[in-house]
């Protein structure tokens, strides 16, 4: 059964931010199964000691750790040695900010090694980080796909009301998560989460009424509002991602635009595959069962999701 953390091969986040010549503060967020595959004592910056720190644990089970470098002298180019990734296939995407100076990238098992120096005039915020990042995102992400399976099986039908189901959802979690990034809005993470398990349970017995319905070819009116509603909820759930990468503001609106966009990129991707396995299916005569078992299997998901997102807060 998929982890209830939906998200739990994401990129690590890690922020440095240099406070001084001689000081830089980390702060990396670890979440699902990556704690158990990155080395968290190898998070190391050449010719600096460690002079603190701290460990502790967010309400999704993610863990956060803070870093405290103190570096003998002064540092024009930081160099990062390792974030514990050697053996791993697991990634981690830094930011580092130093004044109006700032540098994002992904680092592997494989380029795990990073020199923070050069030209200082040179910023780059990062924009194409953040679209890998958003497209990661929503792959990894079997809850928001569930739903967005659910969305496919809906409409069917007609290509036009996919697109318009497909945008009326991609509209309203856009809004919500420009929303909580731009204005640091704060909703509760857990209760979010448990709303879009709900999502996926309605959403999938749409689509079951909807595939045994068939004669209906086209959506009823309320249905519009439903995903709406919901894709307001689905991007409570994306801010929180993004939120936790401690954005500074010279990078907000950029980070903000590349990872929507990237979301944006896997959903419609996702959208189309599964598409084009229902017009497989229907070839060969099987679409109807497919569509059933596949939102069966989605509602489902979003049951043991739901149950065990609600037993967290309670």
């Amino acid at each position: 059964m998929p982890s209830t953390q939906a998200h739990i091969l994401s990129p690590s986040l890690l922020t440095i931010t240099k406070q001084s010549d001689h000081q830089y503060v980390g702060y990396m967020r670890v979440s699902g199964l990556s704690q158990k595959l990155i080395n968290f004592d190898t998070v190391l910056m050449e010719d600096c000691a460690v002079q603190d720190k701290e460990l502790s644990y967010t309400q999704d089970r993610a863990v956060l750790l803070s870093w405290l470098w103190q570096c003998d002298q002064q540092m024009l180019a930081p160099y990062i040695q390792g974030v514990g990734l050697k053996g791993t296939s697991q990634a981690v995407l830094l930011t580092y900010f130093s004044g109006e100076r700032r540098i994002a990238k992904l680092l592997s098992a494989e380029d795990y090694q990073l020199s923070l120096g050069g030209d200082k005039a040179h910023i780059d915020d990062g924009f194409m980080v953040y679209i890998l990042v958003g497209v990661d995102h929503i792959v990894s992400g079997y809850d928001h796909l569930s739903f967005v399976l659910c969305l496919v099986i809906l409409s069917m039908a007609y290509m036009r009301q996919m697109l318009l189901v497909i945008t009326c959802f991609t509209v309203a979690h856009s809004m919500t998560l420009a929303l909580a990034v731009l204005t640091d809005l704060a909703i509760s993470g857990t209760v979010v989460e448990a709303l879009i398990a709900l999502s996926i349970i309605m959403g999938a017995g749409e689509a079951i009424k909807s595939v045994k319905k068939r004669e209906a070819t086209k959506l009823a009116n309320n249905i519009y509002p439903m995903v709406f509603i919901f894709g307001l909820l689905h991007g409570f759930g994306f801010a929180g991602y993004l939120k936790d990468m401690t954005l500074s503001p010279l990078n907000k609106a950029s980070a903000l635009f590349g990872f929507n966009l990237g979301v944006e990129i896997g959903q419609i991707l996702f959208a189309l595959a599964i598409a084009g396995i229902f017009i497989v299916a229907r070839k060969i005569q099987i679409e109807t069962n497919t569509q059933i078992a596949s939102a069966g299997i989605a509602g489902s998901l979003g049951g043991y999701w739901f149950i065990d997102r609600v037993v967290s807060i309670v």
